[in-house]
């Protein structure tokens, strides 16, 4: 077995992480600006890194006894499962709280590590049989969870593809701007289910959604409290300095099965507005009304959704994600309408009317057939016979359109901005955790006072994880 991972470092950072709020991400962030033993932190940064780059099967242990067996891709979800009032499984949160309210400590190891996820579920299967389902925490074994998992996937992907579609039948705000931002972020988060093939327990800060979509993290704030108030998500945890609010997606069609055997595609709840998104945009009614668009050849990145294959689908949506935060659609360039109107064009290779787009993405048509002109003049699409298709298939330079609208940087500047903000909020966080007084130092002037607060914070923070270190070695030896 490709088993890497010293297991003791391993839970020295699991429960320093869930202690102090603090991802495994900023710990390594944080103790590189540490002025202790450089080999020693070299050892921590390492290890991080090779939990956060693999593919992994773990086990959380009790007094010697294993009692569940998942399967991680990186550190996050081993740390996420100690935090045991969050966790989805019902068995293992009473396992777990068991545990802490006697005033013991569950044991994560690492049973597996390797680089292929294709390989994990045959691992997970071998562990759990091993074990035996019936003495683990587990719900399902890992066949089960696959086929559960597949069926989760299925509906997304159709969401997504159809997405706005699907946003017809829905409720949004009446404001152009704010439907628009709602949309956005609704869709960044169902990308993020299909991340973590889920609905449930989705983890998301306003700066990384705000990251994803290329908007400022304040607006994003304000959709997500329309969201919850039109009931397309709730919110199940607030978050604080060191951890995202946790968030379910209430109009996505989930496996509720719980008990210990098969959960079946049949098994799904099924949702009136979710019936017919398997189709493709072509002759799609709602209201009665029908929106006839016209097909073109359909390319090899994408086709028609009923006889698509899963992975070109999922091919051409992850496309349409990572476009999302591109420079050129930001504000002063393509814009956010541009994005929409190329983003559902591009899916299924219509030939529409300005006037079908702006029934299809309720946006005005004067606001339809102005960005449809941006678009035009940046040789994104042509027109044909008052029709309007994608040129070259698609293939644009993204980068001349933002470097020409002088757009190009804002990503970066951004995500720049957004590493020193949570930079100095894990420090301010860790400060209170660590009982140093930091009100002195100005966080939004010279970052020279700033970042000697960093390293101060960086050193307590390697000697509270050595001491975790120490601990769990000392509990080795006696037990």
């Amino acid at each position: 077995m490709d088993n890497k991972v010293n297991n003791t470092l391993l839970n020295a950072l699991a429960h320093t992480c869930a202690q102090l709020k603090v991802s495994p991400e900023w710990v390594s962030q944080i103790l590189s600006s540490s002025r202790r033993d450089t080999g020693s932190i070299n050892k921590i940064l390492d290890e991080i890194a090779f939990m956060r780059h693999h593919h992994h099967i773990y086990g959380y242990m009790d007094d010697g006894e294993i009692f569940y067996n998942g399967k991680s891709s990186g550190f996050d979800r081993v740390i996420e499962h100690l935090r045991y009032p969050e966790h989805p499984n019902p068995h293992i949160r009473a396992r777990l709280s068991e545990i802490y309210d006697s005033g013991r400590r569950p044991m994560a190891c690492i049973l597996y590590s390797g680089n292929k996820s294709e390989d994990m579920d045959k691992w997970e299967d071998y562990f759990i049989k091993s074990y035996g389902l019936d003495n683990l925490t587990n719900i399902r074994n890992a066949t089960q969870s696959r086929k559960s998992r597949d069926n989760v996937k299925s509906q997304l992907l159709a969401v997504l593809y159809n997405f706005d579609n699907w946003c017809l039948s829905q409720k949004w705000s009446l404001d152009p701007k704010a439907r628009r931002n709602d949309q956005l972020v609704l869709r960044s988060l169902i990308t993020l289910a299909l991340d973590l093939v889920r609905t449930t327990a989705i983890s998301a800060s306003y700066r990384a959604i705000a990251e994803k979509i290329g908007i400022n993290f304040k607006t994003v704030r304000a959709a997500l409290i329309r969201l919850i108030s039109l009931g397309h998500v709730n919110r199940i945890s607030k978050g604080s300095y060191g951890i995202s609010s946790k968030y379910n997606l209430l109009s996505i069609p989930v496996c509720t099965k719980t008990a210990k055997s098969d959960c079946r595609r049949d098994e799904l709840h099924s949702h009136a507005t979710l019936q017919n998104l398997s189709e493709p945009l072509i002759n799609t009614r709602h209201n009665d009304k029908t929106i006839d668009c016209e097909p073109t050849q359909v390319g090899e990145h994408h086709a028609s959704a009923d006889r698509q294959p899963d992975q070109q689908i999922l091919n051409a949506i992850r496309h349409i994600s990572n476009l999302a935060s591109h420079d050129a659609f930001r504000p002063g360039a393509l814009g956010k309408a541009g994005y929409q109107i190329y983003s559902l064009i591009y899916l299924h290779e219509t030939r529409v009317t300005a006037a079908q787009l702006s029934e299809r993405l309720l946006i005005s048509t004067g606001v339809v057939r102005r960005y449809l002109q941006i678009l035009r003049s940046h040789g994104v699409i042509t027109r044909t016979d008052g029709h309007y298709t994608l040129i070259n298939d698609g293939e644009v330079d993204f980068n001349r359109i933002a470097l020409v609208c002088h757009t190009q940087g804002k990503a970066a500047k951004q995500r720049k901005q957004h590493y020193h903000d949570r930079l100095f909020m894990y420090t301010r966080l860790l400060a209170v955790q660590f009982d140093v007084n930091v009100s002195h130092v100005n966080w939004h002037g010279s970052r020279k006072p700033a970042y000697s607060v960093v390293s101060t914070i960086a050193d307590m923070l390697f000697d509270h994880i050595i001491g975790i270190y120490n601990e769990l070695q000392e509990m080795r030896m006696v037990a």
